[in-house]
């Protein structure tokens, strides 16, 4: 891809995420991302064919970061509940930078089509996080548990429960020091 059309591209990505966090999912639209970055609106559909295209690719690049972020982080970690709370974490605060879409129902209704998607790329890297800590603490280890264990690190982060209440569930399969 030319290099203007990618400066172009983490333009628009920028100028949503801005605008997104400031009002909201509802109130965003390509029209005023489009005057916002100093191009027509049809210009837009270039690099992405909705708005929930354009929302998307800016939660998937904030994943790519965290998801960077969080194996880093997890490396250092020596335990068990250690290695679990730094990647429970990471999706909250995930889950908290992309509230204006996660909590609004209509973004959820719209990208139940991208969510399938989404959800394997999370999903790949939590195992991923968590897998050899998994083989190293649990009780009974088969590889059939991570990812068991890596959906309901998601399920119970994205529902905003705390990482205590999380882990008292599922501490019953693993040795924890």
């Amino acid at each position: 891809m030319p290099r203007a059309l990618d400066n172009a591209r983490k333009a628009l990505i920028s100028c949503t995420r801005k605008m997104v966090a400031k009002e909201g999912y509802s109130a965003f639209s390509m029209r005023n991302v489009a005057k916002e970055c100093g191009m027509a609106p049809g210009t837009i559909y270039n690099y992405f064919h909705s708005k929930d295209d354009l929302i998307g690719a800016c939660m998937l690049e904030d994943w790519e970061t965290a998801s960077t972020d969080m194996i880093k982080a997890v490396e250092k970690k020596s335990g068990c509940t250690e290695v679990l709370e730094t990647v429970y974490a990471t999706i909250r605060k995930f889950c908290d930078t992309n509230s204006p879409v996660i909590q609004d129902s209509q973004a959820c209704a719209n990208f139940h089509t991208h969510s399938k998607e989404y959800h394997v790329v999370i999903l790949e890297s939590v195992i991923s996080a968590i897998a050899p800590a998994c083989e190293k603490y649990a009780v009974s280890f088969t590889p059939e548990l991570i990812p068991f264990i890596a959906e309901d690190i998601i399920k119970y982060s994205v529902r905003g429960v705390d990482f205590k209440t999380f882990f008292a569930v599922i501490a019953p399969l693993f040795k924890t020091k």
